[in-house]
């Protein structure tokens, strides 16, 4: 894990009760911005390992302005995580002083998780039925991932490229879509069944499907339109 103060990382912080006591001689001495910044930094690192995972990780506490002086405090500080997500990516830990001269601040704080996840060797097409010819798991930051990603490559086996993607590219669902099992047109048998007894009758497709979609189909025999759930190539199923 890595403690970066690099400068450029944006602080955001909130003070509720800011109690100094810089201004007699007699105070005790105020804790650091540098010093407040390394408890947050243990803080998440051991919430953190806790974890039972083992991905890569990386905190990154937020720099504090250095002008930023709380009096010390009379008890050992305490942490909270705060919000939603506190896992990844950006999050906030309530820092509070119950001692005698109380105060509470917000330190704002980045947690990147690396996991090897489903890439593309190379430039994909969009209309593109994926392979495993083009496809490795490199690690990649998934707090950064706004959608499903994949960490199986068999989990991508025969999906369909949305648009265009560069090489290395992080798949993720939004990107992809099952292929069309059946297409217009296509002949097709229908799976009828009622409890234990099941026939099948030679349909065609009146409309294109994906596994599970719903599709309108017409029997050969009756000529009856009906709507039939896709569960293979070439093969519908309805429910009587």
């Amino acid at each position: 894990m890595n403690y970066n103060f690099r400068p450029t990382l944006y602080a955001c912080f909130c003070i509720f009760t800011l109690i100094s006591g810089i201004s007699s001689p007699m105070a005790k001495a105020a804790i650091s911005a540098d010093d407040l910044r390394q408890q947050v930094f243990r803080f998440i690192d051991k919430q953190l390992k806790n974890d039972d995972s083992n991905h890569r990780i990386e905190i990154n506490v937020a720099q504090l302005d250095s002008r930023l002086k709380l009096s010390d405090c009379s008890e050992n500080l305490s942490f909270q995580l705060h919000g939603q997500n506190t896992q990844q990516g950006r999050i906030l830990v309530k820092t509070s002083c119950h001692g005698d001269k109380p105060w509470s601040i917000f330190v704002a704080s980045y947690v990147k998780r690396f996991i090897p996840v489903a890439t593309n060797k190379h430039p994909l097409q969009r209309g593109q039925k994926i392979s495993a010819a083009d496809l490795v798991l490199q690690e990649r930051d998934i707090s950064k991932l706004r959608s499903n990603y994949y960490t199986s490559l068999a989990q991508l086996n025969g999906l369909i490229v949305r648009r265009s993607l560069p090489e290395q590219t992080a798949l993720q669902s939004h990107q992809l879509e099952a292929a069309n099992l059946i297409k217009r047109g296509d002949e097709v048998y229908i799976r009828a069944s009622h409890g234990r007894i099941s026939v099948q009758m030679p349909a065609v497709a009146l409309s294109k499907g994906k596994m599970g979609e719903q599709i309108k189909v017409r029997n050969r025999s009756s000529n009856k339109i009906v709507r039939a759930r896709v569960t293979g190539i070439g093969q519908v199923e309805v429910v009587m």
